[in-house]
């Protein structure tokens, strides 16, 4: 399982950390949507056939449809 963090840019991102409590040294998909897509397809091309991200902030919708929006799409090869 990893922690899901994801912003549009270093600001939304920045502001998500702090709300969520995210240290910067922190395992997780955390980064802007290439990033996160390349984070996750690290763990693909290690064999991985699935992956469970954990959301902190269930009342974040906004990085949800984020993910489904600008990450998932970049994972559809």
């Amino acid at each position: 399982m990893q922690t899901l963090c994801v912003g549009t840019d270093a600001g939304d991102l920045a502001a998500r950390r702090a709300a969520l409590d995210i240290e910067p040294d922190q395992q997780g998909v955390i980064g802007r949507p290439a990033e996160a897509a390349d984070q996750i397809r690290a763990y693909q091309d290690a064999g991985a056939d699935r992956i469970y991200l954990e959301l902190l902030d269930l009342t974040d919708l906004g990085q949800l449809s984020l993910f489904a929006d600008r990450v998932l799409p970049l994972l559809r090869n």
